[in-house]
């Protein structure tokens, strides 16, 4: 245990004094003829001597993790808000976000989530690649479909429910962006 101890100090204090010389370091700035602002720990004509106060720390926040067992966060305890046209959340469910796809041919299958599971009389789902209305947008069911013409690149989609004057009743809350890559032939 004694041992434990004496190594944790003297890689303490070893840590602590490789650290010092940075914080002792003389730090200038200048500003060149272009205007571009330049730092250093060499000396430059015309420039500055600064002081560099504490170093910034940075906590990343806790994340907050749902109970065992179970795939979506508790949310039991809020209640569900609808909107005015009675859905109460919407959203893409595949792709999702950061997805990357290998020669997909054009098409890309779309799932969506709705709640309620239905669409109400009249209503409608759009579909938006690229900021883009998808015309080719194919789909049997409301809430899964193929949108075809989706090429090598980076894309994002969003989606709307729509009534039957195409007035947007509500849509979802965060795009998604996904990749398509594609093999050339040289």
């Amino acid at each position: 245990m004694l041992g434990f101890m004496r190594n944790v100090l003297i890689q303490s204090i070893l840590l602590l004094l490789a650290t010092m010389p940075a914080a002792l370091a003389e730090t200038y700035k200048w500003v060149d003829d272009e205007g571009v602002v330049h730092f250093s720990d060499q000396p430059y004509p015309d420039a500055e001597e600064i002081e560099i106060s504490e170093v910034q720390l940075f906590s990343a926040p806790t994340p907050v993790s749902a109970p065992a067992g179970s795939s979506t966060p508790n949310t039991s305890e809020q209640p569900a808000e609808t909107s005015q046209a009675g859905y109460q959340s919407f959203e893409i469910t595949s792709p999702v976000t950061d997805d990357v796809f290998h020669n997909i041919g054009g098409e890309l299958g779309i799932k969506l989530s709705l709640q309620p599971p239905r669409l109400l009389s009249g209503h409608q789902v759009a579909i938006f690649l690229d900021g883009v209305l998808a015309e080719d947008w194919d789909s049997a069911e409301f809430n899964s479909g193929t949108l075809k013409e989706v090429y090598r690149g980076e894309h994002t989609i969003t989606a709307e429910v729509r009534d039957a004057n195409d007035n947007t009743l509500v849509k979802t809350k965060n795009p998604v962006t996904f990749f398509v890559l594609q093999r050339t032939v040289n």
